[in-house]
């Protein structure tokens, strides 16, 4: 992997750790109501079963995900957004030069590769 290759695998790494995980274990906290913001929805939450949590847990990282995969087939469809990648001498001007052509495929990809939380039937592909 060259170092221009390098800089788009860290934004991937980054957009896992940093939005993707930090979201679902959010979601995770006010579910099990270990969120300040759960005491606003108590009784709500009390009267769900596990099993509706379970699967507001599951729908959640398919929102997360999905999200995730539609913000980069945005960056990938829209020729009027370059995202620009900098440091150390490394430039590169638009993600599109690195990445194949399915750029909204690599949340798949980076997901299986940096994410410390779950992972969905359509978190796998």
């Amino acid at each position: 992997m060259n170092s221009k290759e390098e800089l788009v695998e860290e934004f991937g790494k980054q957009l896992i750790e940093q939005v993707r995980d930090n979201q679902i274990r959010f979601i995770d906290s006010f579910l099990e109501q270990k969120s300040f913001l759960s005491s606003k929805y108590k009784e709500e939450l009390d009267g769900m079963s596990h099993a509706q949590i379970d699967m507001l847990k599951e729908m959640a990282v398919r929102w997360v995900d999905g999200t995730l995969h539609d913000l980069l087939y945005l960056l990938e469809d829209a020729k009027w957004i370059h995202l620009r990648f900098e440091n150390e001498g490394n430039v590169v001007e638009d993600i599109r030069q690195i990445t194949d052509a399915d750029l909204q495929a690599y949340i798949f990809i980076w997901a299986e590769k940096y994410s410390t939380t779950r992972l969905t039937d359509y978190t796998k592909g």
